[in-house]
C-alpha cells in the first residue's frame, strides 16, 4: 500500500509519511471512540479493552491490505476473516455473559 512506499528516501516521502501516520492516528482514535461506545451500550464485554482491540482491528486490516495488495486472494485471506470474528464473539457481550 502507500503507506509502505513512504518509508523510502524519495523526495516528498516524509511529508506522505507524516500524513499517512496522521491519518492512521486519527482512524484509530475514531475506532477506539466507537468501541467505547459499544461497550457503553453494554454490546462489548466489561472488561474488554478498547485501546489494545482498537489497536489488534487496525493491524489486522493493514495486513490484510498489504496482503491483497500482494495479490493474495481473496479465498487466502478468509481464513484471518474467520479467526478475526470468532475473536470478536469472544470479546461481544452475548458471547463473553460480561
Amino acid at each position: 500500500m502507500e503507506y509502505l512506499y513512504a518509508t523510502f528516501k524519495n523526495q516528498g516521502a516524509e511529508t506522505i509519511r507524516q500524513e499517512l501516520i496522521t491519518r492512521r492516528i486519527g482512524s484509530e482514535a475514531a475506532l477506539l471512540e466507537r468501541l467505547k461506545r459499544t461497550k457503553q451500550e453494554a454490546e462489548l464485554s466489561s472488561s474488554a479493552d478498547c485501546e489494545m482491540v482498537a489497536r489488534y482491528l487496525m493491524t489486522v486490516a493493514q495486513g490484510m491490505a498489504v496482503q491483497a495488495k500482494a495479490g493474495v486472494t481473496r479465498e487466502k485471506r478468509q481464513p484471518m476473516v474467520d479467526d478475526v470474528i470468532f475473536g470478536w464473539s469472544r470479546l461481544s457481550r452475548n458471547s463473553a455473559g460480561g
